[in-house]
């Protein structure tokens, strides 16, 4: 599961693939979705590869990783997560992937 948008920013490629890294529930504050994202679905494919054969493949050539806060709710899953990040301004058009 993934998001297909690309997002340009100032100083960096633009990203074309975002997923939820993790989703963290602070109870009663707030909930915090990493998302992690890639140049696009090649440079997931090359993240995977380096990781099952111990980090010795070559990695994606950009990669970012950055928190969103999203509001308390402590039922919120993953794909409640992928629905929120579709529901803000930046990721407004994402397709699922």
């Amino acid at each position: 599961m993934a998001l297909l948008l690309s997002i340009a920013r100032p100083g960096s490629p633009a990203l074309s693939y975002h997923r939820v890294a993790s989703l963290t529930v602070i109870t009663n504050e707030a909930n915090l979705i990493e998302v992690a994202s890639c140049v696009d679905e090649e440079g997931r494919r090359l993240q995977l590869a380096a990781k099952a054969d111990g980090g010795s493949g070559k990695p994606p050539a950009y990669a970012e990783t950055r928190y969103v806060v999203a509001p308390y709710d402590e039922g919120m899953s993953v794909t409640g997560a992928y629905a929120h990040l579709k529901s803000l301004p930046e990721f407004a058009g994402a397709e699922d992937a």
